[in-house]
């Protein structure tokens, strides 16, 4: 295999030959046209290059600005739990004593959807009284300030898990579990921005509370739009844009008398939310989504850039995954753990087959 370096100096090389031909084409054609009248005597020769030059050109448009761009799509099921009558709202999951090593490695973004409820600094928010209201008039206000507290969460996690100066980190795992091998990029000017989530218009509620600050590609703006059962955020750069969107999904009332591992796993760690152990009658299970798509520019798509942009998306999906993921929670309460990282693995192989396609 070539190694990158050598193919992108052959890259630059092609192209600075490539121009130099052409400045010596444009000369010669110049004087031997003005040496010679601009006789039809040339016109051969003269038609044969500016054809080659039309098809180089028709194949370059047609490459950069007319072909489809580039995309890339997926979406992950988030487990949350909701009591209308207090206004609680947790994950069903918690890391303990007894968890291996590899699994720790494992729902790192159910376990901060936990932490951060007990954060200081938002313990006063008028949100909390909100989602104890249990009014037909308020359902779509609290699925608002559900979806937006989970939007804190992810981009929490991006900046301390996936941001973009991470984007050399190889996500592997051994035959026993996870590991990682990292290798941090510095900051510069040209590769990265930092921007405050909390100066964003219709900024997230929570994000003014406790502010964040995303680091992003190189030219990156970010607008936010919230709607009805969803919030968007597109994320826009010098060669490609994201969206991201979290939504809201159907749940229905948590029945903790299913005798299945599942349920009673679920409801073991519900219990802990409650005095005495006691679960409400209408505690709600629901399973928001968080989706992210990527398109690149189709002028800049071959760029370095662009290139990175793919692989820190890429990256993002596979620790989502793992760290969100309702599907490979369900299987690690359902199977045990060892069902659970093969189910990563089969994502895993399937996201990085996807990738090279």
């Amino acid at each position: 295999m070539i190694p990158s370096t050598v193919r992108r100096n052959g890259g630059k090389m092609t192209v600075w030959i490539f121009l130099v031909l052409l400045a010596i084409f444009t000369v010669v054609a110049i004087w031997i046209s003005y040496k010679n009248d601009f006789s039809g005597e040339i016109e051969n020769i003269l038609f044969t290059a500016i054809g080659a030059i039309a098809v180089a050109t028709y194949f370059m448009i047609s490459t950069f600005l007319v072909a489809p761009q580039k995309e890339y799509s997926f979406k992950v099921s988030v487990p949350v739990m909701w009591d209308p009558a207090t206004g609680k709202i947790f994950s069903p999951y918690r890391k303990t004593i007894g968890n291996l090593p590899e699994e720790t490695a494992m729902f790192r973004g159910l376990d901060e959807y936990n932490s951060r409820l007990h954060y200081d600094v938002l313990q006063n928010m008028d949100v909390w009284g909100r989602l104890a209201n249990r009014t037909t008039n308020d359902l779509r206000t609290v699925s608002s300030d559900r979806l937006s507290y989970l939007e804190y969460v992810f981009l929490a996690w991006v900046e301390q898990s996936v941001n973009w100066l991470k984007l050399n980190e190889e996500i592997q795992y051994s035959h026993n579990g996870y590991g990682a091998g990292a290798s941090i990029l510095e900051a510069t000017p040209q590769r990265a921005i930092r921007i405050r989530l909390d100066s964003l218009q219709s900024a997230n509620q929570f994000i003014l509370q406790d502010p964040l600050l995303l680091t992003v590609p190189s030219g990156g703006r970010i607008e936010r739009k919230a709607d009805a059962g969803s919030i968007t955020l597109k994320i826009r750069t010098n060669t490609g844009e994201y969206e991201i969107r979290f939504q809201d999904s159907t749940g229905g009332v948590f029945d903790p008398n299913i005798s299945t591992v599942l349920t009673q796993k679920m409801a073991e760690f519900a219990r802990e939310h409650f005095p005495g152990g006691i679960l409400p009658t209408r505690l709600w299970a629901d399973y928001p989504v968080i989706s992210i798509n990527y398109r690149s520019f189709s002028s800049s798509q071959f760029s370095k850039q662009a290139k990175g942009e793919f692989e820190w998306l890429h990256k993002i999906h596979i620790q989502l995954y793992k760290d969100f993921s309702w599907d490979l929670l369900r299987e690690y309460y359902s199977f045990g753990y060892h069902a659970s990282l093969q189910l990563y693995r089969e994502h895993f192989a399937k996201t990085r087959e996807s990738k090279t396609n």
